[in-house]
């Protein structure tokens, strides 16, 4: 109670507090014993449970280590702000992960509410979503033709909340699509259709993506840089929720909409 500074007069600090210390006991008997249950009931009979209560708090400390090293060195360079950059299923849980104290956001959880590492499996988790935010940000830096300038000039025009990895990567789609290359570079308003209409299967709502383009994206990946089969189910994700975010903002639109950056996101639009 006193470490987190949590409210002594409060009995759900109590309640918090020795559910913290119970995860952390877990997560601690797993390092320690895998999931040989007779071995851990053998350490919970023998061992002082502040003993294990740090090798939790140890385990979930590496992987927070690990972390604050790729953010140092990979491509934000040690900038915090650069993560920003990070789309949501990434960017909640890697922000949680380098707090100082660090929590588990890899669920939606409302202010305030238990967001403490409580299994092996959450930790792991977290530790995954470290690698394949590097590989992300890595692929991303290698795939598009882009300056920090054309960040400031997008983010001129950009709510924060819009400039994201899948931002960067739908628009060089478009502009590829429209014969300009992969970079990111703005759209222009009469153009985003004409670009889009090469990848629907029919262009009329809904819209949805071509299922060969995919294949077509992994094939183009794998052929960029070396990928690793972890790289491959990372990039597979990564395209996943980024097509989404195109089906969703630009499949509904009428053939004749012309697509208002004020309210849609996804494509950098002049």
């Amino acid at each position: 109670v006193s470490a987190d500074i949590m409210d002594a007069a409060d009995p759900k600090s109590y309640y918090l507090a020795g559910r913290k210390a119970a995860g952390f006991i877990t997560i601690g008997l797993t390092a320690l014993c895998g999931a040989d249950e007779e071995k851990m009931a053998g350490l919970v009979e023998n061992s002082h449970m502040e003993h294990l209560f740090r090798v939790g708090w140890w385990r979930v400390e590496q992987a927070a280590k690990k972390g604050r090293e790729m953010v140092k060195k990979s491509w934000a360079q040690g900038k915090m702000e650069r993560l920003l950059i990070l789309d949501e299923p990434i960017l909640g849980p890697l922000n949680g992960l380098l707090r100082k104290r660090p929590k588990n956001l890899l669920t939606t959880r409302a202010e305030g509410e238990f967001a403490e590492f409580e299994s092996e499996t959450e930790v792991a988790a977290v530790e995954e979503i470290v690698k394949k935010a590097e590989f992300i940000g890595r692929f991303i830096m290698k795939a598009v033709d882009f300056s920090l300038g054309d960040l400031k000039k997008a983010a001129a025009g950009l709510a924060d909340e819009n400039l994201k990895v899948s931002t960067v990567f739908l628009t060089a789609i478009v502009n590829a699509a429209l014969g300009k290359g992969f970079a990111f570079a703005p759209v222009g308003r009469g153009e985003v259709a004409a670009g889009l209409s090469k990848l629907w299967v029919k262009n009329e709502p809904p819209r949805k993506v071509r299922p060969d383009f995919k294949k077509a994206a992994q094939k183009w990946a794998g052929g960029l840089m070396e990928l690793s089969e972890d790289e491959k189910k990372w990039f597979g994700e990564f395209f996943d929720d980024s097509i989404k975010v195109l089906e969703e903002e630009y499949g509904h639109l009428a053939a004749s909409e012309t697509p208002d950056p004020r309210f849609i996101k996804g494509i950098w639009i002049a």
